[in-house]
C-alpha cells in the first residue's frame, strides 16, 4: 500500500467510518480495488498523479466502466486532497457510502450483515471533522462519461 492508502486505511478499517466494513486491496474480477465496501457496492480509489495523465485516465475509465456494468460505483479521491484535508475526504466517503446504501436498499446485497430497517442510515460511530465543503472538486463518484 502507498502512504496515502495507509492513512486512509487507518480510518476505514474495523468499521471506524460510520460502522461500515471496508476491505483493502480487494480483488474484483480482473482488478484489485484499493478499498471496497460490499454493503454499498462501492470502490474507493486513492489516485496519485499518474492517474491524471492521458494513459491513466483511459485505464481508469475502462476500469470504472467495468465496475459500473456490474453495479459497483467508484469513488476516486486524490492523494494530494487526502494529504491536505483528511476530514473532508472522510466526509465525502461516508456520504457516498450512505447514499449508495440508501439507493440499493437492504435487498440488493443480501450478504450484508447490518440487519437494520430498509434504507435506515447506519449508526455514526465517529463523525469525521469536515474542514471544507465536500465535493470541492477533488472527489467524485465515477460516471464513465466524466472525470474529476
Amino acid at each position: 500500500m502507498t502512504a496515502p492508502e495507509r492513512v486512509l486505511w487507518s480510518h476505514l478499517r474495523a468499521g471506524r467510518l460510520g460502522g461500515f466494513k471496508f476491505r483493502r486491496q480487494h480483488p474484483i474480477g480482473p482488478y484489485i480495488a484499493d478499498f471496497y465496501c460490499h454493503e454499498a457496492a462501492l470502490v474507493v480509489e486513492t489516485d496519485s498523479t499518474w492517474h491524471y495523465n492521458e494513459r491513466g485516465q483511459v485505464r481508469d475509465a475502462a476500469r470504472d466502466r467495468w465496475f459500473d456494468e456490474r453495479g459497483i460505483r467508484t469513488l476516486r479521491v486524490s492523494a494530494s486532497w487526502l494529504a491536505r484535508e483528511e476530514g473532508a475526504v472522510l466526509g465525502k466517503i461516508l456520504s457516498a457510502v450512505r447514499e449508495r446504501v440508501a439507493e440499493l436498499g437492504d435487498g440488493i446485497n443480501p450478504k450484508s450483515k447490518r440487519g437494520r430497517a430498509m434504507n435506515a442510515p447506519p449508526p455514526i460511530l465517529a463523525e469525521p471533522r469536515i474542514t471544507s465543503p465536500a465535493g470541492a472538486g477533488e472527489a467524485a463518484i465515477s460516471d464513465p462519461q466524466s472525470r474529476v
